[in-house]
């Protein structure tokens, strides 16, 4: 008899284990809607450093410093992979100046360890393999829906998804915050980038860097209503930044707003 209640014990634990696990993947795997598209939430907090303007003020400086360093204490051997495709949009060239011009910007940081790959004249092997090798990817401003269809185009949210989870650093300034975000349809509430640039695609879903949330940056009180009326179109939490604040992340303070 006291076999059975036993056994009758055990099966019980096992259903209750069987359950929790499955509950437990449940969550991993959640996904939400961003426009027609589903999109897997991150299963764990991931580092990222969301902007209107870069590493324009000290405060979003030192967040930075301190993001890159729970990658890599030793910041003269970080390295950062900058995707410029956003500002190339809008005339810029994609230059070895670029580059050099990115990169003394962080020198003073105690940062010289910069490459960079162009999206839109790259191969989804060239940018997978650029990506592989970095501790940051900072992804610069300009016109959202050029670099929004290019990384539709290389696939990069399925590049970024493995990276992130095993402690990428992403950095985003403007349009680069914007695509991180569930949505990038975000872009369109103030006109300010031109879509006709790009071909259209089926939807505007970002790459959900922190889960269910999209960024407006450059906000100011001027646009406290338009944000208030758009913000019901979409299923999801929309944060602003001004141009001196920054949406931090990282497994060590959570999430937050800086500035």
């Amino acid at each position: 008899m006291k076999s059975l209640k036993l056994a009758s014990w055990l099966a019980w634990i096992v259903v209750l284990a069987l359950a929790w696990s499955v509950s437990a993947a449940e969550v991993e795997g959640e996904t939400c809607d961003a426009g027609q598209a589903k999109i897997k939430m991150p299963p764990k907090t991931r580092r990222a450093l969301l902007t209107s303007n870069g590493l324009s003020h000290d405060a979003i400086r030192a967040e930075f410093v301190r993001l890159v360093r729970l990658r890599q204490p030793d910041l003269d051997k970080a390295r950062v992979v900058y995707v410029p495709d956003a500002i190339v949009a809008e005339g810029t060239p994609f230059t070895n100046d670029l580059v050099d011009e990115f990169r003394r910007s962080l020198g003073p940081l105690g940062i010289s360890e910069v490459s960079a790959i162009e999206l839109a004249s790259s191969s989804r092997e060239e940018v997978e393999a650029s990506l592989a090798q970095a501790d940051v990817v900072y992804v610069e401003c300009g016109n959202t829906f050029y670099l929004h269809y290019h990384m539709a185009q290389k696939g990069v949210k399925s590049i970024l998804d493995p990276l992130l989870d095993g402690g990428l650093v992403y950095v985003g300034s403007s349009a680069g915050s914007i695509v991180a975000g569930m949505t990038a349809e975000i872009a369109l509430w103030k006109g300010w980038d031109d879509p006709t640039v790009v071909p259209k695609l089926p939807d505007y879903a970002g790459l959900a860097v922190l889960g269910a949330k999209s960024f407006f940056p450059h906000y100011s009180s001027q646009y406290k209503g338009l944000v208030e009326s758009k913000r019901s179109s979409v299923s999801h939490e929309v944060l602003t930044l001004t141009d001196s604040q920054c949406f931090a992340s990282d497994e060590v303070s959570g999430e937050r707003l800086v500035g």
